[in-house]
């Protein structure tokens, strides 16, 4: 594989203007309230830009699972042994797992890369890339050397050239590698300058004891290479992994070629941070609105990370300060045509019309104490808010279900 990287400095594909003037415009024809879809409409406009058709369709997905062991793991990080590794990929490549069920649901098109297992076993069925068996001890030193990263990052850059070769209009990127979450939150610190302590979670099943150690074990990798973590490039390098630097590369190429990614999940979000800050020479914030992220994580670190890739909206976790009596989804920043800003406190707020009426549902935003939180109606008017003091109990978030009405609703409170 080469290690030639210039290609990282190719600059992103600029949307045609024209095709998304085109789809604005027939927003605007449609038989429907303005704004009534809410984020599909800005998505469509987006995704004409991206296609160069005022109409866009995503019909042909392709997946992209890139697995490598850690040498991290070594320190107990994981609930699981490394061999984990080696075992799924056979599962990936055999049909049997949750990701297969999935590309079947969307006739997409499955691959999976090994990127370099302890054993270094051929998985038939699998695209092997021979890198080593698994990234070192970050510990004690780099996890990659400068040629396992260029090869790591080609890997991705190829995938998503198969990719587009085969027609795809949409790419999703996957991960798997036992200490892959220790990596991923080792970045986040690193690039966001966040203390292991906020961005160390249970991964696979870890406990309160394992979840303190992972951060510790973080630390001690942030000391240790103390000094030369200055860009992105030397952060995915020194703390990152084989299949983390992978997705770093197919993103910056789906950027390059226009090809629209969904960013899903801990360790692809942490690859996407590090494509976004670049591991080119340049650094700029070049590639993420090509982008869009998957769900609305409650994992750690998703907030800083979506602010950091200046995406469309920020995912709302529950404060660590209020206590659910009842366990809330993943809460959503959007429904409908309603959009919350950051989440600290709860507050209820309805749509002016159905404030008038008494009737429809409502919604519980957030917004910081003290500060007012700013929605949209479909009429682009805004509705704003006060948020409540803390310490009474408020209402949970109402399941915005279009003209079906509300799923039922309990109550949580906040503590001072």
């Amino acid at each position: 594989m080469s290690s030639n990287l210039n290609w990282l400095d190719e600059e992103p594909k600029r949307p045609d203007e024209e095709a998304s003037a085109a789809a604005r415009a027939r927003q605007a024809q449609l038989t429907k309230p303005p704004g009534a879809l809410g984020e599909l409409e800005t998505l469509a406009i987006t995704l004409a830009g991206w296609q160069g058709r005022a109409q866009p369709s995503i019909e042909r997905v392709h997946i992209s699972v890139f697995a490598a062991d850690h040498g991290v793991a070594d320190e107990g990080i994981s609930a699981f042994p490394a061999a984990v590794t080696a075992q799924m990929i056979k599962n990936f490549v055999r049909d049997g797992a949750a990701i297969n069920v999935l590309a079947r649901v969307l006739d997409a098109t499955l691959e999976v890369i090994n990127l370099g297992t302890i054993g270094q076993a051929v998985t038939a069925g699998a695209h092997d890339v021979a890198l080593g068996p698994g990234s070192a001890n970050f510990v004690n030193g780099p996890a990659m050397t400068d040629a396992q990263l260029a090869g790591a990052l080609e890997a991705g850059r190829q995938s998503v050239e198969r990719a587009r070769g085969c027609g795809t209009q949409l790419y999703i990127g996957g991960d798997m590698g036992i200490g892959n979450t220790t990596a991923a939150a080792a970045l986040g610190c690193a690039l966001l300058s966040v203390k292991p302590e906020a961005l160390a979670g249970p991964g696979t099943g870890l406990d309160e004891r394992g979840v303190a150690h992972k951060a510790a074990v973080i630390r001690r990798a942030l000391e240790k290479h103390s000094g030369h973590l200055r860009t992105a490039r030397d952060a995915l390098r020194r703390v990152g992994g084989f299949e983390i630097a992978a997705l770093v590369g197919a993103y910056v190429r789906c950027a390059q070629l226009g090809l629209p990614a969904l960013i899903d999940g801990f360790i692809c979000g942490a690859a996407a941070l590090c494509s976004r800050i670049a591991p080119g020479s340049r650094g700029t914030p070049r590639c993420s609105p090509h982008w869009r992220p998957g769900h609305c994580s409650t994992s750690a670190c998703a907030s800083e990370r979506g602010a950091a890739l200046r995406w469309p909206y920020r995912c709302c976790d529950w404060p660590a300060s209020c206590t659910p009596a009842w366990p809330p989804s993943p809460k959503p920043v959007s429904r409908g045509s309603f959009r919350t800003c950051e989440c600290t406190c709860c507050v209820t707020v309805k749509p002016r019309a159905a404030r008038a009426t008494g009737a429809g549902p409502t919604w519980c935003s957030a917004g910081r104490v003290g500060v007012r939180c700013a929605l949209r109606s479909p009429d682009n008017r805004g509705i704003s808010s006060s948020a409540p003091r803390c310490g009474a109990a408020q209402p949970l978030p109402k399941i915005w279900r279009g003209d079906s009405g509300c799923a039922a609703t309990t109550t949580r409170t906040c503590a001072k």
